[in-house]
């Protein structure tokens, strides 16, 4: 092969290189679980462990997701895979899991890994230019030496940094449980089955390349926790237990296989198995069946918003709009208004049709998005509502707010220049559609 040549293909693998091991801020997109009894229940059971660690706002997100993981990527949310819930054995290891990602809020390493991974990327990218520069020069085997050195010692500072950071994290955690005399032995017991599970593939690795401490030292250290904590046996409140099991059962039946959660409880009448047979039901689209088992599950708890909220998302897929309006103004109520229900109720009330129930939608709709400025399908659904009321402007508005949250900028300074263009405009809307054009123009001209 002749010298330019080796120097095309070179600086090709230079720019692969870059591309598949260049360390990334932020995980890529995930499907979302945005479900408000599930959200509203992990926060009840992180609440007193985020207040102890000083957080004041924290949020928890669910990704579809069967594999056991959880990671922070900013300074108010946790991220956590559905396999979490499904795999956790008691409400004590999920606690434990909340307790660790919340010690990595309380501890600042947000900030912190977000600079290491800049670092490690510089670091990476100067080793690729120089390594590029010696292939130019013709040092082939000394520029593949540079690239891959320098990368290596990159990545090593940079899971030492992490694998620091977790160490913290978990002792962050074990304090933060002991200040609510919740046991450590769930954090105990998943650790011992991932010191289980991953033996082998740790065995032929070197320390450098974990992101964490080992599983097997991290079981020591819990176990000498464990050994000397007052709480080690003591029993989680019965209302977190239950929370807990509610919780799983739930999302069981969301994320496993209609036909076999039908099969496994065939039989049975606990509430929570004919939570999990209705909503099984509804997927499979067996709605009367569906219906039935809400209606069982409302007689049982009258004052309970989310079987109000399931009772209105089956008789809304059935077509019977008015029992899906009464039954999802039932859950609003009783929910205390949470937004995800008044989302779900604003679509059951626009579907409607009728004037009266556009403008409850609007009226529902708006405080919700009071509530979470930043959910942008809120803003699609109001633009709808008052579309069809005729107030044009503010749909127009509306549908300038969600590009701006989808990060449409041109869409957005599009749609806004629209409401401008509106006569008559009342003052608060002009004002609005002005900040959303100076927010967009700005964001151009940074790009």
């Amino acid at each position: 092969m002749n010298q330019p040549l080796k120097k095309a293909y070179f600086l090709s693998f230079c720019l692969i290189f870059l591309v598949f091991f260049g360390l990334k801020a932020e995980p890529g997109r995930a499907a979302l679980i945005r479900d408000s009894e599930l959200e509203a229940g992990l926060l009840q059971l992180a609440g007193p462990l985020a207040r102890e660690a000083g957080l004041s706002a924290l949020s928890i997100r669910l990704i579809l997701d069967p594999s056991y993981n959880a990671f922070v990527i900013d300074p108010r949310h946790i991220y956590l895979h559905s396999g979490v819930i499904v795999q956790a054995e008691t409400v004590e290891e999920l606690q434990g899991v909340l307790a660790h990602e919340i010690g990595h809020l309380a501890a600042g390493h947000i900030p912190r890994r977000s600079e290491a991974v800049r670092e490690a990327n510089l670091a990476t990218m100067l080793s690729a230019l120089t390594a590029a520069a010696a292939a130019a020069s013709g040092a082939g085997e000394a520029a593949l030496g540079l690239m891959l050195g320098g990368s290596d010692q990159a990545k090593r500072r940079y899971l030492a940094r992490s694998r620091n950071d977790e160490a913290v994290a978990d002792e962050m955690a074990l304090r933060l449980l002991d200040s609510q005399q919740i046991s450590a032995g769930g954090l105990t017991r998943l650790m011992r089955r991932m010191a289980a599970e991953r033996a082998l593939p740790e065995a032929s690795k070197t320390a450098y390349y974990r992101s964490h401490p080992g599983a097997a030292a991290r079981l020591r250290h819990f176990e000498d926790h464990l050994a000397g904590s007052p709480w080690a046996a003591q029993p989680s409140p019965a209302g977190n237990r239950a929370l807990f099991q509610r919780l799983k059962a739930k999302l069981q039946a969301w994320t496993e296989p209609p036909d076999l959660v039908l099969q496994r409880l065939a039989g049975e009448a606990g509430q929570l198995a004919l939570y999990q047979l209705a909503i099984s039901h509804f997927r499979r689209g067996t709605l009367a069946e569906a219906r039935q088992l809400a209606d069982q599950l409302q007689q049982l708890a009258p004052q309970d918003p989310w079987f109000a909220e399931l009772a209105a998302d089956i008789a809304f897929a059935a077509g019977d709009l008015p029992r899906a309006a009464r039954q999802c103004k039932q859950a609003l109520a009783l929910s205390g208004e949470a937004v995800l229900v008044a989302l779900g109720c604003g679509r059951i009330l626009i579907a409607s049709g009728d004037r009266a129930s556009l403008q409850q939608a609007a009226m529902i709709l708006s405080r919700a998005a009071d509530k979470d400025p930043r959910l942008a399908f809120l803003r699609r659904q109001q633009a709808i509502a008052f579309g069809r009321l005729g107030r044009l402007a503010e749909a127009d508005l509306m549908l300038a707010e969600e590009a701006l949250l989808l990060g449409d900028r041109q869409q957005a300074a599009r749609f806004a220049q629209r409401v401008l263009d509106r006569p008559d405009l009342a003052a608060e809307w002009a004002s609005r559609a002005a900040d959303i054009q100076f927010l967009a123009e700005q964001g151009g001209q940074q790009k």
